[in-house]
C-alpha cells in the first residue's frame, strides 16, 4: 500500500475542497460585480479585479483538481521499484513526492518531473545516489 501517496491523497482532497469552494464563490462574485457594473460605469475596476480574483481562483481549482486525479489513478498500483511518477521518494534529508502537476502545499514537497531534480530521480532506486543525497525509500 502507497502509504505516503494516501496521507497526499487526503491533504489534495481537502485542497481541493477548499478550492472549489473559492472558485464558485470567486465566480458568483465576479457574476453580481459584472451585473451591477452594468449599470454603474463607474465599478468597471471592481468588474475587472473581480473577474481577475475569478479567473486565478479558476486555475487553481483545475491544478489542484489535476493532481488530484493523478494521485487517485495511481494510488492502487503497487509501489515501484524505481522512481516513476506519482511517487514518493525519501533521500538523505529530504521527503519529496514527484508528480506531474506540483502545487504548493503546506508540509509536502512536490517536484515535477521537469525539474533538475526531478528529471535525474526518474528511473533510479533504492540505493541510487542523486546530487549527492542517496535514495532511502521509494513509496
Amino acid at each position: 500500500m502507497r502509504i505516503k501517496l494516501n496521507l497526499l491523497l487526503d491533504f489534495v482532497i481537502t485542497e481541493f475542497k477548499k478550492a472549489e469552494k473559492r472558485n464558485k464563490n470567486a465566480t458568483d462574485s465576479a457574476l453580481e460585480i459584472a451585473r451591477s457594473a452594468a449599470l454603474s460605469p463607474s465599478q468597471a475596476g471592481d468588474r475587472f479585479h473581480s473577474q481577475g480574483a475569478a479567473d486565478l481562483a479558476k486555475e487553481m481549482f483545475e491544478t489542484v483538481s489535476k493532481l488530484k486525479i493523478e494521485i487517485e489513478k495511481n494510488i492502487e498500483n503497487k509501489i515501484p521499484e524505481t522512481v516513476s511518477i506519482p511517487c514518493f521518494i525519501k533521500l538523505e534529508g529530504m521527503d519529496i513526492y514527484l508528480v506531474d502537476n506540483p502545487i504548493l502545499v503546506n508540509g509536502f514537497n512536490l517536484i515535477s518531473k521537469e525539474s533538475p531534480l526531478g528529471s535525474s530521480l526518474v528511473r533510479k532506486k533504492v540505493g541510487d545516489v542523486v546530487n549527492d543525497k542517496k535514495i532511502l525509500e521509494i513509496g
